[in-house]
């Protein structure tokens, strides 16, 4: 079947409406600049700064384990993304690494706790779909579960919506539709998918995807940002605005205001400076017409000699003003500090609009590289997950600020290893890949002298309703030494403690 007529037939099951004229979707405050048609994007070098009543439920008890009990290498899982509902409950979505010969439909896994997440045999386990790439997972207002599936078929994406309204952990419960479909970007590009998908604050379903079009002359591509309001696993009910026309976007992170106002962050390339840059959009209300969206370059991270790129997580405040943990990667260039992790923040009327943003440098040497995670408490002081790799520290780590001036001093800030990556590697330690010889392997492998667990990779961080976090993230295995370094496998890890 080629890939075109599969994209056909899979928007013959959707067909994403365009929104219409006066449609009441994304109402909030008004935005300005943008021509109709196009976002408008303005440069912004940040100010660089050194360095109720209702009784909170209990910290949980501190514990981190492998989210599928005796877990198997040979059946690798990331990706996590998780929620927290009001009851403590925790929902947790994440993938397959790839199909294999014991997983060959690679589903989305669904986990659910309901208390007492002290090991997995507290989580209940479900196979959602198959084929699934990336499942991103959200909850409604009042707690219910909501998954975006990405899949993959030849050279296209079809994205999968799932709701669950009640005895979630019952498959019976669940109910999907194929609401979308895209061609992907060539071979070669790496497009995660777990942060582009969110609800507004009344649980409508939103997310923000890039089609790159069957040929130069299919006239639908971009990056499009989709919404339904009602019966969303019907196709018909979803509509769609193009945003961008950018070919370098991507990486997207959606996000809402309290209104409902939607906040997108993502990274694209600018091919005259050489660098790459990460860009922050908000609209205050009718968001299905482009023209209602501003933007700007918040900052310009490594250019050269790149080893490992920029990552971020995007978070808002109470107040619907933006917030961002970022790692600006490895290499040099760029208007920010190398390899170093900040916090940014925004509380002015406008945050697309110069001199908005203050960028705070927390913590440099590689903190953040592969992943971080952003969240914010009930009175919207900050709290990071983030990963550590060898060179420096070497696990899952956390950081907080309880202070009045978190955007703009580091003296409020604390940060601590929550789980090593030599405690994982006593839980289940794997031994040196022993090589291969020749003949069997022509040319030979040589045996590995190094094997070791890397914790707290790609990290998603969620709060209770007191403030104490949940999270979940990968372990990857590494092989290494005589055999060079290698990931050889790949699984999802949950901990959670309390808030120190």
């Amino acid at each position: 079947m080629n890939r075109t007529l599969l994209l056909c037939l899979a928007l013959a099951a959707l067909i994403l409406l365009p929104a219409q004229p006066g449609s009441a979707a994304d109402a909030g405050p008004t935005a300005i600049d943008g021509p109709a048609g196009q976002l408008s994007t303005r440069l912004f070098l940040p100010l660089l700064r050194g360095g109720s009543g209702i009784v909170p439920p209990p910290p949980p008890a501190t514990g981190g384990f492998f989210l599928i009990p005796t877990p198997d290498i040979e059946l690798p899982t990331s990706h996590p993304t998780l929620a927290v509902d009001a009851m403590g409950g925790v929902h947790v979505a994440f993938t397959p690494e790839s199909a294999t010969q014991e997983n060959p439909t690679r589903p989305a896994y669904y986990a659910y706790c309901p208390a007492n997440c002290s090991g997995p045999e507290a989580f209940t386990r479900l196979h959602l779909g198959d084929g699934v790439e990336f499942a991103s997972l959200a909850l409604t207002p009042t707690g219910q579960p909501r998954l975006l599936l990405r899949k993959r078929a030849q050279s296209a994406y079809l994205f999968q919506f799932w709701q669950c309204d009640s005895n979630c952990t019952s498959l019976a419960q669940w109910h999907s539709g194929d609401v979308g479909a895209a061609y992907a970007r060539p071979v070669g590009w790496v497009e995660e998918f777990i942060h582009a998908f969110a609800l507004d604050n009344q649980g409508r379903p939103r997310f923000v995807y890039y089609d790159n079009g069957a040929d130069y002359e299919d006239p639908h591509w971009g990056a499009f940002y989709a919404y339904c309001n009602a019966d969303c696993t019907t196709a018909a009910n979803w509509q769609e605005t193009r945003l961008l026309d950018d070919t370098d976007a991507g990486e997207f992170d959606l996000a809402f205001g309290p209104n409902g106002q939607p906040r997108l962050a993502w990274t694209t390339s600018n091919s005259e400076t050489i660098t790459q840059q990460l860009v922050y959009a908000e609209c205050e209300q009718n968001c299905h017409l482009v023209v209602n969206w501003s933007a700007i370059v918040v900052a310009d991270t490594v250019s050269a000699s790149v080893t490992h790129w920029a990552v971020f997580d995007l978070a808002t405040a109470s107040t619907g003003k933006p917030r961002l943990a970022l790692y600006t990667g490895t290499g040099v260039g760029g208007s920010l500090a190398a390899n170093s992790l900040y916090y940014l923040a925004c509380d002015a009327a406008e945050c697309a609009a110069d001199q908005a943003w203050s960028a705070l440098r927390l913590l440099p040497a590689t903190q953040g590289e592969d992943g971080v995670a952003l969240a914010l408490d009930g009175q919207n002081r900050p709290r990071i997950a983030y990963h550590a790799p060898l060179a420096a520290g070497f696990g899952l780590f956390y950081a907080w600020c309880n202070a009045n001036d978190c955007a703009t001093a580091t003296q409020g800030w604390q940060a601590q290893e929550m789980e090593a990556s030599e405690e994982i590697d006593a839980e289940l330690p794997i031994p040196p890949w022993p090589g291969c010889a020749f003949p069997q392997c022509n040319p030979p492998v040589p045996p590995c002298t190094m094997s070791f667990w890397d914790g707290g990779v790609r990290p998603a961080l969620a709060l209770d309703a007191g403030g104490h976090p949940r999270i979940a993230y990968d372990a990857d295995h590494r092989q290494g030494g005589g055999c060079g370094t290698f990931t050889d496998a790949k699984l999802t890890r949950f901990i959670q403690f309390g808030q120190p």
